[in-house]
């Protein structure tokens, strides 16, 4: 499913597959506009964009936020 392209395409085509909802899923990437962009489908995401790629520390923040948004 990982090619050239907007990322939020990806993850419909990942959704349309597993049908996992939106909600149900945790996005983690390096470029704002992808963590924006799939957000507005509902998907839980987490700017990793520091340099140092994806951290325990970016890891357990995309935990607590979606645990936060499963509650609401």
């Amino acid at each position: 499913v990982i090619r050239d392209g907007k990322k939020s395409v990806h993850v419909r085509e990942l959704q349309r597959r597993t049908r996992v909802a939106y909600e149900d899923m945790l996005f983690f990437d390096d470029n704002a506009a992808d963590v924006a962009e799939v957000a507005l489908l509902g998907v839980t995401t987490v700017h990793c964009g520091d340099g140092r790629g994806l951290t325990s520390s970016h890891f357990d923040d995309g935990l607590a936020r979606f645990n936060r948004k499963s509650r609401e």
